[in-house]
């Protein structure tokens, strides 16, 4: 596989996530070059695929109750379940509580006509994509950040060989990818904090051949997982955990989303994992068969976030009678690595050398 995906990358005349070492089975490029067979890429998909959280029976049958066509059937389970009761609690709750609140948000749009109209990218991520959003609320440590936020590992990625001003100035600080969410730990200013997926958004549905939808949804989503990937392997060491670990976003369009996942399986490579386009429907006729799935796919998604953030943060190394770290920790950091692009003292311009004198 590894030969494969090398050759293939040495013929790409464009910008390809294979010259990354990010291997997408659903890029039409592997089929159409004759780089994989569609077994081999089926296997790929397959090989130690992770598994899917699925909500408990008892939340799925809550979930199953707004299975319905009309609003006024809505309404009336709505009224069923009211949540505002005094002995709420906001763990224990939370799922139908959210569930609740996503329900009615969804309901009043329908309700208004809203969901008939064409509306900004802005619109569908506060009043559709917000689900996702509220969905983190019960998730202490974790939020889910909107606005053009630019992504911590992409920025570290791409600063990681700035300097001091030297015969050279300093390059300027770049920002790196920017997403429409990202899924960030709590910034308290102490710490950099981990980041485990994130989402990019356009206005229109565009169809899998879109140029917005190809270019963010196979280059620059799949660039961003994996740089928040990166920083959570160098966080556990690279150690057993590191084939436990994913990233998570999607990929919005209108009122259609694409959950995306990327992992790393093998040393080196990279794998996109996607799920079924999800299509809220305009018409309160398909709610359930439509609204449901999409909100299902918002709870994987905070569960896949939960589960790594508990990954990365358990301890492999307590062993009160190990007392190795007091050496570790005084141990001189590695020297930085040379970069592609840096020049031999014999090469460097002669000039700087009769400056420097």
């Amino acid at each position: 596989m590894y030969q494969d995906v090398y050759i293939s990358l040495l013929q790409c005349q464009s910008d390809h996530s294979s010259q990354s070492l990010i291997l997408d089975p659903y890029d039409q490029n592997y089929l159409t070059y004759n780089v994989f067979t569609r077994d081999e890429l089926q296997e790929i998909v397959d090989y130690e695929k992770k598994t899917k959280h699925l909500p408990s029976d008892e939340l799925i049958r809550f979930l199953n109750q707004f299975n319905l066509d009309s609003t006024e059937k809505i309404r009336v389970a709505l009224g069923k379940n009211n949540m505002f009761k005094a002995q709420f609690d906001s763990q224990k709750d939370a799922d139908e509580d959210w569930i609740i609140h996503t329900i009615y948000s969804l309901l009043r749009e329908y309700e208004y006509g809203n969901m008939e109209k064409s509306h900004s990218e802005a619109w569908y991520q506060s009043h559709i994509w917000s689900m996702i959003e509220s969905c983190f609320d019960k998730f202490k440590g974790v939020e889910a950040i909107t606005g053009e936020s630019a992504c911590l590992g992409s920025k570290r990625r791409v600063n990681k060989i700035r300097h001091i001003s030297a015969i050279t100035s300093t390059p300027r600080l770049k920002c790196g990818y920017k997403c429409d969410l990202v899924f960030r730990q709590y910034d308290n200013g102490h710490n950099t904090p981990l980041e485990f997926g994130g989402s990019e958004a356009k206005p229109k549905i565009e169809g899998d051949f879109g140029s917005n939808f190809l270019e963010e949804g196979f280059l620059k989503l799949p660039y961003i997982l994996k740089d928040m990937l990166d920083a959570l392997l160098e966080k556990v060491e690279y150690d057993d955990r590191s084939s436990l670990l994913r990233t998570v976003g999607f990929i919005h369009s209108g009122l259609s989303c694409n959950m995306v996942e990327l992992d790393r399986p093998v040393p080196y490579i990279y794998r996109v994992s996607r799920s079924n386009r999800v299509e809220i429907s305009n018409s309160v006729l398909n709610f359930g068969s439509t609204v449901l799935p999409a909100m299902l796919s918002s709870w994987v998604c905070c569960e896949i976030v939960k589960e790594v953030l508990d990954i990365v943060l358990s301890n492999k190394k307590e062993n009160s009678n190990d007392t190795s770290w007091v050496i570790d920790c005084l141990e001189r950091p590695p020297l930085p690595n040379t970069p592609a692009t840096s020049s031999t003292p014999s090469s460097i311009n002669k000039s700087y050398k009769r400056q420097k004198h």
